[in-house]
């Protein structure tokens, strides 16, 4: 059995869209994170420089978690793209520099909804990838911020 052409389009398109709502809601999460981490120390380092009772060991244990946590943070917000790969997309921003126009234009109908379909699974697949990453960036950023605020 065939599915519809519009039915596996839209399919495609939503899996995309959605993929690319949780990389804005993954970087989001990690600014987030990265502001209240920075107030939380700020305010930590505002209280430690006027008040010196507390001992370097307490201090490292105190701070070090937070600071794991804003890396774990800021790595979320860098896109993890996988090696280059031949060919192009026109959808990947890492791929849209390869397609010739030339070669393109001599596709014909089939062979344009076969290039549409294959571009479309690559670039879920590729989002799928990032967005993996970026999650356990953000579930690590989240452990150790939840750790320091145990220990403080």
């Amino acid at each position: 059995m065939i599915p519809d052409s519009k039915l596996v389009s839209d399919y495609l398109a939503n899996a995309f869209r959605d993929k690319q709502a949780l990389v804005a809601a993954a970087d989001g999460k990690a600014n987030i994170l990265l502001g209240i981490i920075g107030v939380i120390l700020s305010l930590f380092f505002k209280l430690f420089s006027s008040n010196q009772l507390i001992m370097q060991p307490m201090l490292i244990l105190i701070v070090v978690p937070f600071l794991v946590s804003g890396a774990f943070a800021f790595a979320t917000l860098f896109p993890r793209v996988p090696k280059k790969s031949e060919g192009s997309s026109l959808l990947y921003f890492g791929k849209t520099d390869a397609v010739e126009k030339a070669v393109l234009a001599q596709k014909s109908q089939e062979e344009w909804s076969t290039i549409i379909y294959d571009d479309y699974v690559d670039n879920i697949k590729i989002l799928s990838h990032i967005l993996t990453k970026k999650f356990f960036y953000l579930r690590s950023a989240y452990v150790f911020f939840g750790l320091g605020i145990v220990l403080k």
